[in-house]
């Protein structure tokens, strides 16, 4: 295990304990990676930076930044990850979270006093070339919401799951995009727009569940029932028509 405390922690040249590493810091950057089996990051300035992502190759991430302003969580990650806790927690903080991995990604379950994903009025924005599945929960309070499964993955929200925004946008692609019902949340049907890049059937508008407070969507506009299957339309029987 590694524990590095600090007014400021860069990295220009890999780290790499082993199993677990452990960061509290005012800030941590640098253009070296970060390895471990897994990570706890703290910082007071932003993890990341605005235009260079934080290298990392963990399995496992909680990441907190308490800064104001906006400083960001901004992690470029190098295999399958979970995801537990990644917060913006600064008071007035409007900075971003972006999180892109080579393997999947998936947020696990939010439970007790657990926060998932969340910010503020930062955007939100999760980036996997393999399966994204969400199972616990990716909330801002006015920021956009962008999760994309490249590489024609599936996008997963399951039944735990929840992604909100209280007046930003959601955006959701994916090679097949599905998600259970009330777990995507947006103030206005034209604020939630779902691509997918590999469709099985054919498209279903969006219903929502409620008239009151946020806009609940029951399926996204390219999700169908797990475990349906697409069937031919029956056809017609044609009317036997003898010569004269």
């Amino acid at each position: 295990d590694l524990t590095l405390v600090g007014d400021g922690r860069r990295a220009d040249a890999n780290i790499e304990p082993g199993k677990r590493m452990a960061i509290d810091a005012g800030s941590i950057t640098g253009a070296g990676a970060y390895k471990a089996a897994s990570m706890d990051l703290r910082s007071r300035g932003g993890i990341g930076e605005l235009d260079r992502a934080l290298r990392t190759s963990t399995g496992r991430l909680n990441a907190v930044n308490t800064a104001s302003g906006d400083s960001p969580i901004n992690i470029l990650n190098a295999r399958v990850l979970v995801v537990d806790d990644v917060v913006q927690a600064g008071g007035g903080n409007t900075g971003a979270i972006s999180i892109e991995t080579s393997g999947g990604l998936t947020v696990a379950p939010t439970s007790g006093d657990s926060q998932g994903v969340r910010t503020g009025s930062g955007n939100i924005r999760l980036v996997t070339h393999s399966p994204l599945t969400i199972e616990g929960k990716v909330r801002t309070e006015s920021g956009n919401v962008t999760l994309v499964a490249a590489n024609d993955g599936p996008l997963t929200i399951r039944g735990g799951g929840q992604v909100a925004s209280g007046s930003g946008s959601v955006s959701l692609t994916g090679g097949t995009v599905s998600y259970a019902a009330g777990s995507v949340q947006v103030s206005d049907p034209s604020k939630l727009s779902s691509t997918e890049t590999r469709p099985e059937g054919p498209n279903p508008d969006p219903k929502p569940t409620s008239a009151t407070g946020p806009t609940t969507y029951r399926r996204l506009v390219s999700a169908r029932p797990a475990g349906s299957v697409n069937r031919p339309p029956p056809s017609t029987p044609k009317e036997n028509v003898c010569a004269p």
